[in-house]
């Protein structure tokens, strides 16, 4: 029985949404996650012979007829719906083949959504099914590789198969009238102030997804796929790693890139590839080939997956160290380890690393086998090796290590050195690449016989040459030929807008192909053009004079974050504006894509403060120093200091002025009290009777101040010198010390523990925020009242593991109270920026660290968000430097212990096709 979902709950975002960033209302109904599991029926088929695998080139918008323009929507249409005619059956459509995304019924019916909103934005059409509109096209980003708890329910209502394909023909029917009924783009071209730019957009757009919906596709158990004959798995593979060419360095001399897009380009852009940025490239090397399967082997065998040192930066950010001990990750997550090879199957039973890691199709072998779309397949070692940022990088700090280099000395190339390796025309006259043009686009085989068998694929699958032709340096340059000028042809200047794009691209194959299947780019560097994407070190960012457009406004800025890294060159099933010279596309770090990587080597000696320092976009950089300089110099008296004005500024607990401040310890301890006394469950302990424990406790100043209404107080520190004032403090109640006044010159200053406290109710323990079993042993092993995590965020490398102690089971009692206080002054210094809480972008939404805070710890209902309040503290560093600071203090309230998240569904779904 279908579900029954009530429409008027549906979530309506602005109509420009391209779905990112939002969650639709829910819409759930109990048990149909476990019953869609059960499906055997399949509602949508399409016959073998009528598959679609096979790309247009793009049209040229300035040329095409309407008839052209209707084949290339109609192929764009035709090989979305091939792919997802290959999954078995209805069950498969409502699997999750990554924890992170939607399951695949949003993606099946996404395009559609956007082609409707977009044309009915643009005013073509009016609306066809708003609910089916926005339902699939709002979709959810996460924030971080491991933020599953906000993302869909299985027993999320989503439309039945067959409801979704009916909605699916009905944006067909409506596009294709669209077509008919247009001017002729041969007489009216279609530029991006037309409406019509909007249906060459839902074009791309159903071509990005075909690529994202593949990765989706090849993540899924191989027994919940089919492979039809017609499919083209590349035929060419090295059997050993010893067959595969030798990876070399290949020196690029200084040059000047330019990059970006001209705005009257005939051909569909998205708004990051507009504007130019001119850019003087260092002379540098790069390696010839991607990095291969057999290149990355010995990395693996050498146990590199866990071996913490590789996968941290030299600046102390581990992300990725974190990300690998997470997934419990062994080996690249295409690679399939037998049953013979049980060291290599990470993963855990509810979240499997590699799906198909010991699966009776690998075979009982003990080589890793690769998992391709719609198969298991020997391993081909020159193929390139798929990974993700954090294993590309671990990768090349393994290898500069083995090699003897300095850290960093090997890095991902920046955007610009790409493009001196790729050496393409330019549009642009003040580029220095592009100009050995040869007559020929860079990656065609110059050999008529070589062409034919590079794009002949078809007959190449039935008659496989024994080798793979080696085409080695580039050909000569014939400096008698001039490549046209952009006014001229500038089709010219787009490989994607020829009858056949250089390299594995535009789906020749339909799987990798060997790194030295196609002839080098003129500057002698392979695969520039396909394959697999490859990884730049820049951040995703606008170039000089980017604007946004009204139909797409937040396609590209949600990413201008710092936390997507950009990727280039496309890969075998990019076709259209992927394909494109001037394609400029990012991910997240930790995403998987058909996506690889090749590395550049920097001259000895070279200081990078971060990789690509030279050439690379970095938006994570100098911002701070800016924002500083011009609040000083002109901000309002209120602005630099919120708590001086007309009137006190206001907390949760009241009215605040600059006097509170300089109390400070007694000031916290009293809206501990207070927040403890709101937020703590009837049933808690009252103030009187309770134990707290204060982390990250220094000196004990505010430690002895709870000791005015807490009955046991244990403070922590990680510092035993510091500790070793709290306890003098303690034991005698007052302390004679050197206080700073000016550079290294000091006085003798005395302070004294106010008399009216019961210092005996203090015990002090020597333990970082992270490591709480010696606080609990002092607590007599039982959890406490109320714990206070006192600024100790913005002090560590990794604030998270700080948040994660507080959720450990007999930490804090059943209805107690956590108290966070952060001044969320974070420092790149102390936290690389990738463990920040707070104090950015993502996805296009602020990340403020109160949020993070409460997301983290009330993750599965643990803690309930209860109240925050401001604490202003007056910090003294010498006799002429103060800082004021206003604490956030967070109070959330502990619920009972969740239970541990059952592997039960996962395992469910792990054998609904078998």
């Amino acid at each position: 029985m279908a579900a029954t979902v009530d429409r008027t709950r549906v979530r309506v975002e602005d109509g420009s949404s391209m779905g990112r960033s939002y969650t639709a209302s829910s819409n759930k109904r109990a048990g149909l996650g476990a019953e869609r599991r059960g499906l055997t029926t399949k509602s949508f088929n399409i016959d073998d012979d009528k598959l679609v695998l096979d790309s247009l080139p793009a049209p040229n918008l300035n040329t095409s007829t309407k008839a052209d323009i209707l084949a290339y929507f109609l192929n764009s249409y035709d090989l979305n719906s091939s792919l997802f005619a290959l999954l078995k059956n209805d069950s498969v459509f409502y699997m999750k083949p990554d924890v992170l995304r939607r399951p695949l019924i949003f993606y099946f019916a996404h395009t559609c959504s956007v082609y409707a909103n977009k044309l009915a934005l643009a005013g073509v059409i009016d609306d066809i099914d708003p609910y089916y509109q926005k339902m699939f096209e709002t979709g959810v980003d996460e924030m971080s590789w491991d933020d599953m708890d906000d993302m869909q329910d299985d027993d999320y209502a989503w439309p039945t198969v067959a409801e979704s394909e009916a909605f699916r023909q009905r944006v067909k029917a409506a596009v294709v009238e669209v077509i008919n009924a247009m001017p002729d783009p041969k007489e009216v071209p279609i530029t991006m102030d037309s409406p019509y730019w909007g249906l060459i957009m839902g074009f791309e757009h159903e071509r990005i997804h075909l690529e994202t919906s593949s990765v989706l596709i090849r993540q899924l158990p191989i027994d919940c796929v089919r492979k039809p004959a017609t499919w083209r798995d590349c035929p060419f593979r090295a059997s050993t790693p010893a067959e595969v060419p030798k990876n070399k360095l290949q020196d690029v001399d200084a040059t000047r890139v330019v990059l970006g897009k001209p705005c009257d380009f005939p051909q569909y852009g998205w708004d990051n590839e507009y504007g130019k940025r001119v850019v003087d490239v260092p002379a540098f090397a790069g390696s010839r080939f991607k990095v291969t399967n057999a290149e990355f082997l010995p990395f693996v065998l050498a146990g590199g997956y866990r071996d913490r040192k590789w996968w941290v930066s030299p600046r102390g950010d581990d992300e990725g160290w974190r990300w690998a001990s997470y997934r419990n990750a062994t080996h690249p997550s295409f690679w399939v380890a037998t049953a013979a090879m049980p060291d290599f199957i990470g993963g855990t039973p509810e979240l499997p690393y590699q799906k198909d890691d010991g699966h009776a199709r690998a075979g009982t072998g003990t080589e890793f086998m690769l998992r391709v779309e719609l198969d298991i397949v020997p391993m081909p070692w020159d193929w390139p090796v798929e990974v993700n940022y954090h294993e590309a990088r671990a990768f090349l700090n393994w290898k500069a290590a083995n090699e003897g280099l300095a850290p960093g000395q090997l890095r991902m190339p920046t955007e610009a050195e790409f493009h001196a390796m790729r050496d393409d025309p330019c549009p642009f006259p003040e580029a220095l690449t592009g100009k050995r043009f040869a007559g020929q686009r860079a990656g065609i085989p110059a050999d008529p016989e070589a062409a034919e068998r590079m794009v002949a694929t078809a007959d190449a699958v039935k008659a496989p040459p024994a080798t793979v032709p080696d085409f080695g340096a580039p050909a000569p340059v014939d400096a008698s030929i001039e490549h046209p000028a952009y006014q001229e042809d500038p089709a010219a200047f787009d490989v994607v807008m020829n009858p056949v794009c250089p390299g594995n691209t535009n789906m020749k194959f339909h799987s990798p192909s060997p790194v030295h299947l196609y002839p080098p780019s003129t500057a002698g560097f392979y695969d520039t053009h396909g394959n697999v994407w490859e990884y730049v070190e820049d951040h995703f960012a606008g170039l000089p004079d980017f604007s946004i457009h009204y139909l797409y406004d937040d396609f590209s800025t949600p990413c201008f974050d710092g936390w997507h890294t950009m990727m280039l060159g496309g890969s075998w099933v990019s076709t259209g504006d992927e394909s494109s010279n001037f394609g400029r596309y990012a991910f997240r770090r930790h995403f998987f894509q058909q996506l690889g990587f090749r590395y550049v080597r920097t001259t000895a000696g070279t200081k990078e403060d971060f990789p690509g320092q030279a050439t690379v976009k970095n938006l994570w950089e100098g911002m701070g120093d800016i924002s500083q300089q011009v609040t000083d110099g002109y901000a309002t008296a209120a602005d630099k200091l919120a708590v001086v004005g007309d009137a006190p500024a206001v907390s949760a607990l009241g009215a605040i002025t600059l006097a509170d401040a300089s109390t400070f310890p007694r000031r916290l301890a009293d809206a501990v009290a207070t927040l403890y006394a709101k937020a703590k469950a009837p049933a808690a302990a009252a103030a009187a009777d309770a134990s707290v424990l204060h982390l990250n406790c220094g000196a004990g100043g505010v430690t002895m101040q709870l000791c005015r209404h807490f009955s046991n107080v244990v403070g922590t520190h990680h510092v035993e010198p510091v500790l070793r004032q709290a306890r003098l403090l303690q034991h005698h109640g007052q302390l004679e010390y050197q206080r700073l006044t000016e550079g290294i010159l000091t006085t003798t200053a005395l302070v004294n523990v106010d008399r009216d406290i019961d210092r005996s109710r203090a015990v002090y323990v020597e333990t970082c925020v992270s490591e709480l079993e010696p606080a609990l042993k002092a607590n007599g092993g039982k959890p406490f009242d109320a714990v206070v995590l006192d600024g100790a965020l913005t002090q560590v490398t990794q604030p998270l593991d700080a948040l994660k102690s507080l959720r450990k089971a007999g930490v804090v009692a059943e209805g107690g109270v956590v108290v966070v206080l952060s001044d969320h002054s974070w420092n790149a210094d102390v936290t690389p920026r990738n463990s920040w809480l707070g104090g950015f972008n993502m996805n296009g939404e602020e990340v403020t660290t109160r949020d993070s805070i409460v997301r983290h710890l009330g993750s599965r209902g643990l803690y309930e968000f209860v109240e925050a309040a401001d604490v202003p503290v007056l910090r003294c560093q010498d006799a002429r430097r103060f800082t004021l600071e206003l604490i956030d203090a967070v109070a959330l309230r502990k619920g009972a212990e969740a239970p541990p998240r059952a592997a039960a569904a996962a395992a469910a779904a792990e054998s609904a096709c078998a």
